[in-house]
């Protein structure tokens, strides 16, 4: 009986920590999720920014399809072809996003 009451001890804290929790994020979250501007020259850094990140997760892909040949002979090249398939096919159509991606301008004052 004893293992019971802490199991609903346990319980119930975990409840009221996740309730409080989610009420705290709740009342943050409108101030996260506010839209924001930035003016053209922040947008073309970022827009740049996102473009070198993607530029460095095919470059980090590639190494590790490298690293998996060459830790597991088998099936290669064929697995190590369809895996540089997908991270070009992820890289072409990431960039193209990227691309076409508008974050709002600020209005001048």
């Amino acid at each position: 009986m004893r293992d019971d009451r802490r199991f609903v001890l346990v319980f119930v804290f975990i409840a009221v920590v996740a309730l409080v929790s989610m009420i705290l994020i709740g009342k943050a979250w409108p101030q996260i999720a506010v839209a924001t501007c930035l003016d053209a020259d922040a947008r073309e850094r970022a827009r740049g920014l996102i473009l070198e990140g993607i530029d460095a997760a095919l470059k980090q892909h590639t190494v590790t399809v490298f690293e998996s040949w060459l830790k597991d002979p088998a099936e290669q090249p064929a697995r190590a072809i369809r895996g540089l398939r997908n991270g070009i096919s992820a890289y072409a159509r990431a960039r193209a996003a990227a691309l076409n991606w508008h974050f709002p301008l600020c209005k001048p004052e």
